[in-house]
């Protein structure tokens, strides 16, 4: 029996050569779109010795075939454009290309494919038909390929060259987009590999979390957007520790210097409240060593703009922040960045506590601050 998998990946290869391609990656280009490839042997049968679910094999995207997720996410890392659309160009776009999809089905774009198909369902019958007719059991399948962009098919292919159309109405896509088209989609970002385990797990349940309530609630019915941060800012929480860890040396060596030129205002910090916040800080550093751990955001902001950028110490002599050349270079450019999360810093606990996020704007916001952070941290990493 031919491995279909191997033999599917072969033929998106050659297929992805057709000069009649190069109209599909130019719609592809255009929203930076990629079509994720997987199939199923459509297993019927009252056994589960066959496994019936989706199996990934490929992508198509910028202008070629990407085998794996790991690798369309460095490769997309490496693509400077960023490529903001709203959710109405996207679902006319996925609209544009199951209508060019439906065309190169029908003039044979795919026929490779189909025969490949047809060839894994005879050998199927062929090897596993008389052993299981042995084991009084009996089973049939019906291979099929799905192509799809944001979940949505645009082409389905199967044994018989009767193709399915993909999803052609504009108004039917913006309901099943899987999650609001404004949010930046952290886990296809280039960067994302960099950050921690723990940190990719809780970003990924925190857009599971925004996908269930945006589908099956409806923004229209979310009376308060603040618990669908919750995750994203334990994220950040997460990074700034392993920041802390990565750079735990010099910081601490930051913070003694710090400290101690810094004690005249433990009685009178009031003067400079950014002084006494950098001098509280230093001081939990020193109390707790290679065990301290953020209790929130905020120290994320103090350790980049003070610790770090010197900002307000010029008062102290031969001051020194304690990232190496080229991870303060990275910082320097990233002033506004900086900005950012010290607001997010200042309203943390707010967000997880207090207030009530009625606006999508005002939650867009957050979302994108926190987005920024995790992206510098994963930047600022060695």
């Amino acid at each position: 029996m031919i491995n279909l998998r191997i033999e599917l990946i072969k033929e998106f290869k050659k297929i992805i050569t057709d000069e009649k391609i190069k109209e599909l990656f130019h719609l592809l280009n255009q929203g930076n779109y990629s079509i994720e490839l997987t199939y199923t042997l459509g297993v019927q049968s009252s056994f589960k010795d066959i496994s019936d679910s989706e199996v990934p094999f490929g992508f198509i995207s910028l202008n070629k075939f990407i085998e794996t997720r790991e690798e369309l996410i460095l490769l997309r890392g490496r693509e400077k454009a960023e490529i903001i659309l709203s959710r109405i160009e996207i679902a006319e776009d996925i609209s544009k290309i199951s209508r060019y999809l439906d065309t190169l089905s029908t003039i044979g774009t795919f026929s490779g494919v189909e025969k490949l198909l047809r060839t894994f369902y005879k050998d199927f019958h062929k090897d596993m038909d008389q052993i299981l007719e042995q084991e009084g059991r009996c089973a049939d399948v019906c291979p099929y390929v799905y192509m799809k962009l944001n979940g949505i098919m645009v082409l389905g292919i199967d044994i018989e060259g009767e193709n399915d159309v993909g999803e052609t109405s504009v108004n039917i896509i913006l309901e099943k987009l899987p999650i609001d088209s404004d949010l930046v989609k952290i886990a296809d970002q280039g960067w994302f590999h960099k950050l921690d385990y723990n940190a990719q797990q809780l970003i990924k349940s925190g857009i599971l979390i925004i996908e269930k309530c945006f589908s099956e609630l409806g923004k229209e019915s979310i009376l308060d957007y603040s618990p669908l941060l919750v995750d994203f800012i334990k994220a950040v929480e997460v990074e700034i520790n392993e920041h802390f860890r990565t750079f735990s040396g010099r910081i601490l060596d930051t913070a003694k210097y710090l400290e101690k030129n810094l004690k005249y205002l433990e009685g009178d910090g009031k003067k400079d409240p950014n002084l006494k916040m950098v001098y509280d800080l230093a001081k939990s550093l020193n109390q707790y060593n290679v065990n301290w751990r953020t209790s929130g955001t905020k120290p994320l902001f103090i350790l980049l703009k003070h610790f770090a950028l010197g900002f307000d110490l010029g008062i102290i002599p031969n001051f020194k922040g304690y990232l190496p050349d080229d991870k303060l270079k990275i910082l320097q450019k990233e002033i506004r960045v900086v900005d950012r999360i010290e607001q997010l810093g200042y309203d943390r606990n707010k967000i997880i506590h207090e207030i009530l996020i009625e606006s999508e704007n005002e939650f867009l916001m957050y979302y994108n601050d926190l987005v920024l952070a995790l992206k510098l941290l994963a930047n600022l990493k060695i």
